[in-house]
């Protein structure tokens, strides 16, 4: 089984890392993945595993995993009230703790008496209210795992006792050498500034949640179902499969499932994307969380709670937002050594400023700015938020990427296959030409008893012509479908063929000539033919025809203009296929092609070492889409497509193609410029809190100010990720 569990107490990739090394030690644990963004770890076990285990074992390492919380998942409150309340007290101590001792420094006042009293009593107040960083940062150095908490713990402890010890020297006047400063204020500052960056980071976190949390909301809760000969509201968990549901005018569908009665026009925008409502009728399907127009709708539940497709639109925002990118790892790994470095070069810098000034007090001060300065929180929180506000800003628009993973490589795509029908077209067949020996409704009597056990869009339409001229459908069994050539089944003890010209030659049946000039002339004007027959004899055809998407020419034209190679793939005949290829504006086109063809095509492009996207609708297409590079499924929203396809487009937009490629590069964009001023922050930030600076123009950073700076650059690239919803 696969959970995901809120975990608190962590504060950099460095605490990702333990956390991960930790629960990937236990005994039937498959994987493991935690997000710093979203504070949460995704966890594949047994389900013999009780996760009050992984609770525990965390606990120990100074890490609580809040198991009661599963069920809201990726979804978090605004920071709760505990971490105001601390705010606000750790700055009702700070400020006057910050401004007494400015005034006294920047006066050259001499440390008195009370100065001592009042900063020790304040900053012993601070220190206490923020011992959450102390404890699990010492935590960490004892499993000699040290983190940006044990930076903070080093740093804050070092001036709260040295300020202790100089406090005790100046105030009996005990003349210790070296013991002659007060860093009170620095020990408290610096926690007040990472307690006010902690809030602000979790405010900013809290932002970058609010797509997927305006997708929850649009969540049904309740429905209304018939009791007694009344409508009455109730809640969804009461309502069963089969129940008829009474959807009032402007009100929420809460099930997936076929309207019984009524007309309407239903906003599916919460699940597509499209804001353009969409006309509803008896017989057609409607899905959870849409909103009806004027019309009153009886509908009648197909799926309930976590099965509608809504629910499972969330399920995929939410793992998708819990895995990693690729380069998240190479981060970690960064991450995990950079504490220890830090560590060292801290030690070191410290030591030699002792010896080349003999000021226990300033060598002491080098310590502190370059352990406080040093952020792998910004590293930490570079990839994730990056992922997260992108996954929810693509879920709002009917697009979702199965992994962190796919949105890594898909803007590197230089192939696109494109299956045709469903996909370049419509998708919605209709029936144009009967030709047969027999009657029409004789004719489409055999149709429909066949073709209506398959959801094939030529097996819809003509289903949905037959049920239109009132035809009869009879008892057909033995049902088979053969991919790519047709269906048979038997009726009446004789076996019906339907499919594809060369599905019925194949079966040794004799085409009259008309009948064969009958195909060539409707191929020809761009149509699908569909034979049938009997085990003997030939029965008629039936011609279908479907519509290019409007916005399809327009789609290939960019893909083309932006340097893509674009293929497209049919099982059609080639006049037809051809004939929407030249209107498309496509030159590499295969026609007639089994569900294996399209799988060697896309195996043959890889060999070449082309990048390739394979989008399709149907389930022919899933051996193609599971061996392109991204896979990606137009339309449908079906188990197949979801399971099958890296990418799946909800809202039936092929133009959506265009926004995952360019939505996927502004994503990578925005991850290399949060991982470029990172690196770029702690690469010149360190050396200057180790003194380079003060050899050429005695300047020296003040472990306040290193406290804020740390504090600015991790909100930095929460905030640089939060632009991505205004491009």
């Amino acid at each position: 089984m696969k959970a995901i569990y809120k975990i608190k107490g962590m504060s950099c990739s460095s605490c990702v890392m333990k956390i991960e090394s930790i629960l990937k030690d236990i005994s039937g644990v498959s994987h493991v993945s935690v997000n710093l963004a979203l504070e949460n770890v995704a966890i594949e076990h047994e389900d013999s595993i009780s996760p009050i285990l992984f609770k525990s074992i965390l606990k120990k390492s100074g890490f609580e995993l809040l198991i009661d919380n599963e069920q809201k998942k990726l979804l978090d409150s605004e920071p709760e009230h505990s971490l105001k309340f601390k705010l606000l007290l750790t700055l009702s101590f700070g400020l006057p703790l910050f401004i007494f001792s400015m005034y006294e420094m920047t006066n050259d006042i001499k440390i008195s008496n009370f100065s001592i009293i009042f900063q020790f009593i304040f900053t012993t107040i601070i220190m206490i209210l923020g011992k959450e960083f102390h404890i699990i940062g010492f935590n960490a150095i004892l499993r000699l795992k040290p983190d940006m908490n044990s930076l903070i713990f080093v740093g804050t402890s070092a001036a709260y006792l040295y300020s202790i010890i100089s406090s005790i020297n100046i105030y009996y006047n005990l003349k210790i050498n070296g013991f002659d400063h007060l860093y009170f204020e620095s020990a408290g500052i610096i926690i007040l500034f990472i307690t006010i960056g902690r809030f602000l980071e979790n405010k900013a976190k809290f932002n970058t949640k609010k797509s997927l949390m305006n997708l929850l909301k649009k969540a049904p809760i309740t429905g209304f179902v018939e009791k007694d000969g009344d409508w009455i509201e109730t809640n969804i968990k009461n309502i069963n499969i089969g129940t008829w549901v009474l959807v009032k005018p402007g009100g929420q569908i809460p099930v997936d499932g076929v309207i019984m009665e009524g007309h309407s026009y239903v906003d599916e925008s919460a699940i597509t994307g499209e804001s353009n409502p969409i006309e509803k009728k008896t017989g057609d399907k409607v899905l959870s969380a849409s909103i009806n127009g004027n019309g009153r709708l009886i509908v009648q539940a197909e799926t309930l709670g976590k099965d509608t497709l809504f629910s499972r639109i969330i399920q995929l925002v939410e793992q998708t937002q819990a895995t990693k990118a690729p380069i998240q790892n190479i981060v970690d790994k960064i991450s995990y050594i950079f504490v220890p470095i830090v560590c060292l070069l801290a030690t070191i810098s410290s030591t030699f400023w002792f010896w080349y000034s003999s000021d226990l007090g300033f060598s002491l001060n080098i310590l502190i700015s370059v352990l406080i300065i040093a952020c792998p929180c910004a590293l930490g929180l570079a990839t994730p938020t990056a992922i997260l506000v992108g996954t929810g800003l693509a879920a709002e628009k009917g697009i979702h990427f199965k992994s962190a993973k796919i949105l890594q490589i898909m803007h590197k795509i230089d192939t696109i296959v494109l299956d045709k029908t469903g996909t370049l077209t419509k998708g919605n067949m209709y029936v144009s030409d009967i030709y047969t020996k027999r009657t029409e409704d004789d004719f489409l009597e055999i149709l429909f008893s066949v073709e209506s056990n398959t959801d094939h869009p030529y097996a819809k339409a003509i289903t949905n012509y037959s049920k239109n001229k009132k035809i009869n459908r009879l008892k057909c069994s033995d049902i088979e479908t053969i991919p790519g050539q047709g269906i048979l089944g038997t009726i009446e003890g004789n076996n019906i063929f339907i499919g594809k010209i060369e599905y019925i030659i194949d079966k040794k049946i004799e085409i009259p000539d008309n009948a064969i000039k009958k195909d060539t002339s409707l191929r020809r004007q761009g149509k699908s033919i569909m034979h049938c027959s009997s085990d003997t004899n030939w029965i008629g055809l039936v011609a279908l025809e479907d519509e290019i998407k409007p916005e399809s020419e327009q789609t290939v034209y960019k893909m083309m203009k932006s340097g893509l190679e674009v293929w497209m793939l049919s099982g059609d005949n080639e006049i037809t296929t051809k004939h929407t290829a030249n209107l498309l504006g496509i030159k590499n086109v295969v026609s007639n092609v089994l569900p294996q063809g399209k799988l060697d095509l896309i195996k043959k492009l890889q060999s070449k070492g082309k990048l390739v996207a394979m989008i399709g609708d149907g389930i022919n297409d899933a051996p193609a889409i599971s061996q392109s590079d991204i896979g990606i499924s137009i339309g449908s929203g079906t188990d197949v497509a979801i399971e099958t396809s890296d990418v799946v487009l909800i809202n039936q937009k092929i133009t959506s193609i265009l926004e995952a490629l360019k939505l996927s590069k502004k994503i990578i964009k925005k991850i290399n410029q949060n991982l470029f001023w990172a690196f770029v922050y702690n690469i010149i930030s360190i050396p200057v809190a180790m003194g380079i600076l003060f050899l050429y123009n005695g300047f020296l950073l003040n472990p306040m100010i290193a406290g804020i700076t740390m504090t600015l650059s991790s909100l930095s690239i929460v905030c640089n990720t939060l632009l991505l919803k205004n491009n």
